[in-house]
C-alpha cells in the first residue's frame, strides 16, 4: 500500500508540475533557475506530505476513515465528500496516496502564489534577474511543504485563494478568455465556500478596503453596493457564526466567552498563554493574539525540533515584517500602481485577525498561517525587489 502510494504521488506532481510550467510560461519567459526552484518546491511539498502522513490529524482520524458521498454541509462535511469521491474514483485505501492528491494542489498554490507575485510585478517594471529570491521565497517557504500537506481545508484553501485573484484579474482586467475566466472563477468561489466560508468574507473586506479612498469619494454606486453588500455579509457572518461555531446569540459577550472556550480546546501541545479568562479583557489583547500567531515561536515556546525549526522560518519572518515596515511610504507608491497588491495586502491584514481571534495553539497556528502569509509574502518581496530597483538601502 506504500508503495501505491508513492505512484499515485508521483502521478499527481508530475501532473502539477506540467501544469505548473504551462502556467508559468504564460507569465514570464521560462527561465531555467525558476524552473529550478519550482521543481524545488514540489520536492518539498512531496516529502513534506510523507512527513505528515505520521502525524496524528483530523485527515487521518476523521476524513479518511469518514469519507461518504452523502452531502450533509460544507466545511468538514464537503472534506468528508470529496475524500469519498478521491478514494472511489482514484485512489482506493491508500492514505498516502490520497494525502498526495490533496498535497499536489498544495503545489500547484504555490506556484499560483509566485503567478500573483509577477503579475503585480509587471506594474513596477522590475527587471526579471532579480525575481530569483523572491521564487524562493514564496514558492519554497519552508513550512507550506508540511502545513498544506492535510486532505481538504489546508492544501486546496491554498490553492483556490491565488487561483481566485488571478481570475479576478484575467476577467476583469486582462479580459481574456471572458466566459471561460468566468465559469472557472464562479466554480473556485463556490469551493471555497463549502471548504471554509469566512474565506468569501476576508475577500470581501480585502475587495472593499482596497477600492476606498474615502467617504468624498464614494460614488452612488458603490453606496448602493455597500447597502446591498452589508446584509449579505452579516447574514453570511452569522450563518457562519452559527453553524460553525455553536453561538446562538451574537452579542459581544457571547462572542467573548466562545472565544475563551475555543481557546481552552485548543489550548494543547504548544500554546501561548492569554493572561485573563475575562471576555471584555480577552478583546483589548486581540493584538497581543494577532502577534503571537503570526510570528511563534521564535525559540521560546520551542518544544522540540518542529518548533525550532518553526522558530528559525518566524526569525525571517520578523525581518520581512521590519523591512516592510521600514518601506511603508515604497509600499504606499506600488500599492497605487495596480488594485490586487491592495487586495493581497488587506487580504493578509483581515485574514490575520480574523483567524488568530481564538487560536493560542501554535501549531494550529502555523497551519492557519498558510492562508494568509504568502499574501504578505508577495506585497513584501514587491516591495523589497522595487527598493532594490530604486537603489534604496
Amino acid at each position: 500500500m506504500l508503495f501505491a502510494g508513492f505512484l499515485w504521488g508521483i502521478l499527481f506532481y508530475f501532473i502539477a508540475f506540467m501544469l505548473s510550467l504551462w502556467l508559468y510560461r504564460s507569465y514570464s519567459p521560462m527561465y531555467k533557475n525558476i524552473i529550478f526552484i519550482i521543481f524545488i518546491s514540489g520536492v518539498g511539498h512531496f516529502f513534506g506530505t510523507y512527513l505528515y502522513s505520521f502525524l496524528p490529524s483530523d485527515s487521518i482520524d476523521q476524513f479518511f476513515p469518514g469519507a461518504n458521498p452523502f452531502f450533509s454541509g460544507v466545511g468538514t462535511d464537503f472534506i468528508e465528500n470529496i475524500v469519498w469521491y478521491v478514494r472511489d474514483w482514484l485512489t482506493g485505501d491508500s492514505l498516502l496516496g490520497t494525502f498526495y492528491f490533496f498535497s499536489a494542489f498544495a503545489f500547484l498554490g504555490s506556484v499560483l502564489w509566485y503567478l500573483l507575485f509577477l503579475r503585480c510585478s509587471q506594474f513596477l517594471n522590475i527587471e526579471n534577474q532579480k525575481r530569483i529570491f523572491p521564487a524562493l521565497v514564496i514558492i519554497c517557504w519552508p513550512s507550506f511543504f508540511l502545513f498544506t500537506a492535510g486532505m481538504g481545508k489546508d492544501s486546496l484553501s491554498f490553492f483556490l485563494i491565488p487561483l481566485t485573484l488571478l481570475l479576478w484579474d484575467r476577467f476583469f482586467y486582462q479580459r481574456k478568455n471572458r466566459l471561460v475566466t468566468l465559469t472557472v472563477l464562479a466554480l473556485s468561489v463556490v469551493f471555497m465556500a463549502m471548504i471554509r466560508p469566512y474565506l468569501l468574507i476576508i475577500f470581501v473586506g480585502a475587495y472593499y478596503f482596497s477600492t476606498f479612498k474615502g467617504l468624498r469619494e464614494l460614488s452612488f454606486f458603490r453606496v448602493v453596493g455597500i447597502v446591498i453588500l452589508i446584509p449579505v455579509v452579516l447574514y453570511v457572518m452569522r450563518w457562519v457564526v452559527i453553524t460553525q461555531g455553536g453561538l446562538q446569540d451574537l452579542q459581544l459577550m457571547n462572542i467573548a466567552q466562545h472565544a475563551v472556550l475555543q481557546q481552552s480546546r485548543l489550548d494543547t501541545g504548544t500554546s501561548f498563554s492569554i493572561l485573563s479568562s475575562n471576555p471584555y479583557i480577552l478583546l483589548l489583547m486581540l493584538p497581543y493574539s494577532f502577534f503571537m500567531n503570526l510570528v511563534m515561536p521564535l525559540f521560546f515556546f520551542s518544544n522540540n525540533v518542529s518548533g525550532i525549526l518553526a522558530s528559525i522560518e518566524n526569525v525571517f519572518l520578523v525581518w520581512l515584517l521590519y523591512d516592510f515596515w521600514r518601506q511603508r511610504r515604497l509600499f504606499k507608491i506600488i500599492k497605487s500602481r495596480f488594485s490586487l497588491i491592495r487586495i493581497a495586502f488587506y487580504f493578509f491584514l483581515i485574514g490575520m485577525m480574523f483567524l488568530g481571534l481564538i487560536n493560542t495553539n501554535l501549531g494550529l497556528a502555523m497551519r492557519q498561517k498558510s492562508m494568509y502569509v504568502p499574501a504578505f509574502l508577495v506585497v513584501a518581496m514587491l516591495t523589497w525587489l522595487y527598493k532594490k530597483q530604486r537603489g534604496i538601502r
